[in-house]
C-alpha cells in the first residue's frame, strides 16, 4: 500500500445543501432535499482520494457537536480523521441549489477562533505524522486567530521532511504560501485574477497568469476555468485541458476534485501532461453526476475524452528555480 496522503483543513464545515426548485429571495421557500455532509476544502479532497482508493489522512482543526458530526461522517466512510479539537463550533455553510433556475446561493458562516496553542498542537500532529506520508495538502480558507502565512509555515515543515506539498488557497495565505516554494498550486480563475490584479478572458491568459504565479515561487500552477477546463504550467510547458461538453449540476467541490487527483498523480510518479486530463474529468464527472445516475462516467473514459492542447511559449518564461522535493 502507498504512503498516505496528508489533507489538511484549517476551517471545516457542516455543509447543509437545499435543493428548492424557483427560489425566490425575501419569500417562504419550500425544500424538496436536505442533506449534510462534512465539508471543508480539505476534507473534500480526502473524501475524493478515499473514492479513488488512495490512503488518506484527514486532520486539521475542528470544535463542538458539528465537529463531532463530521469526524463521525468520515470515520463512517473509512477515512481516518485525525483532528485537533478546538473551542467553539464548527461552521455550517448553507447552499441553496434551484434546479429550475440553475442557481446556486452559499451563505458561509465564520466559524470558530483559533488560539496559538491550538495551531501548536497541529504543527507537533503534522510532525507525528509526516515522516509516515508523502504528500501534503493545504486547501481552505483561513479561520479567525491564524495567521495569513500559517500555510507558508506548514509548507516549510512539510518541506523538512522532504514532502512535495500542494497549496490550494486564496488572498493573503495563496501569496504567503506561494514565497514558501509548494511544489504545486490550484488556484481557480477568480483565485489567481485576485493575485494577479488582472483579468483572464481566455486560455492564453490563464497560462500567462500561471507563468507569473510559478515565478512567484511554486514549481507547477494548474489554474482551473469552469466550463473552460483548465490550464498547467510547469518548467518544460504549458497546456490546455478542454473538457467535454456533459449536462452539469452543482460545481461545489469539483476543484477539490481535481486537487485530489493531481495529489494521487504527485505521489504515484505521474508527469503534469498525464495528470491534467485525468483532474479535469474528475471535476467534470463531479458536476455531471449530480445531473442524474445516467451521468456518471468512469474517470479514464472521461479523461480520455479531454482535449489536451499545447500552448506556446517563449521558452525562457517558463524557466523559474524548481523546487527540489526529495522521496
Amino acid at each position: 500500500m502507498p504512503a498516505p496522503i496528508i489533507t489538511v483543513t484549517l476551517n471545516p464545515a457542516l455543509d447543509k445543501t437545499v435543493v428548492v426548485e424557483n427560489f425566490e429571495p425575501g419569500k417562504t421557500n419550500r425544500a424538496r432535499i436536505v442533506c449534510y455532509e462534512p465539508g471543508g476544502k480539505g476534507i473534500n479532497v480526502a473524501k475524493y482520494l478515499h473514492e479513488l482508493n488512495y490512503p488518506v489522512i484527514a486532520t486539521g482543526f475542528l470544535a463542538g457537536h458539528n465537529g463531532i458530526l463530521i469526524k463521525e461522517a468520515l470515520q463512517e466512510r473509512g477515512i481516518l480523521a485525525d483532528f485537533i479539537e478546538v473551542e467553539g463550533e464548527t461552521r455550517i455553510n448553507l447552499k441553496v441549489i434551484d434546479p429550475v433556475k440553475n442557481t446556486e446561493t452559499e451563505i458561509n458562516e465564520n466559524g470558530f477562533i483559533v488560539r496559538k496553542e491550538d495551531l501548536t498542537a497541529l504543527e507537533q500532529k503534522l510532525d507525528a505524522l509526516l515522516s509516515r506520508c508523502r504528500l501534503l495538502v493545504l486547501s481552505g480558507s483561513l479561520p479567525g486567530g491564524v495567521p495569513g502565512d500559517f500555510y507558508a509555515t506548514l509548507i516549510r515543515q512539510g518541506q523538512k521532511y522532504g514532502i512535495a506539498v500542494i497549496l490550494d488557497a486564496e488572498g493573503e495565505a495563496l501569496e504567503y504560501g506561494l514565497a514558501a516554494r509548494p511544489l504545486l498550486v490550484k488556484p481557480n480563475k477568480y483565485e489567481a485574477e485576485t493575485l494577479l490584479d488582472e483579468q483572464i478572458s481566455t486560455p492564453e491568459d490563464a497560462v500567462r497568469a500561471g507563468i507569473k504565479i510559478r515565478q512567484a515561487g511554486a514549481a507547477m500552477v494548474v489554474i482551473s476555468l469552469g466550463a473552460l477546463g483548465a490550464v498547467a504550467v510547469d518548467g518544460h510547458q504549458a497546456l490546455w485541458a478542454q473538457p467535454p461538453r456533459l449536462a452539469v449540476g452543482s460545481t461545489v467541490g469539483a476543484g477539490d476534485a481535481m486537487v485530489a487527483v493531481l495529489a494521487r498523480a504527485i505521489s504515484e510518479g505521474t508527469g503534469l501532461a498525464e495528470a491534467l486530463p485525468l483532474a479535469v474529468a474528475a471535476g467534470t464527472r463531479l458536476a455531471a453526476r449530480r445531473t442524474g445516475p445516467q451521468n456518471s462516467i468512469g474517470l479514464e473514459t472521461l479523461a480520455r475524452q479531454v482535449q489536451i492542447m499545447p500552448i506556446k511559449t517563449r521558452p525562457a518564461s517558463l524557466a523559474a528555480p524548481e523546487m527540489r522535493v526529495s522521496g
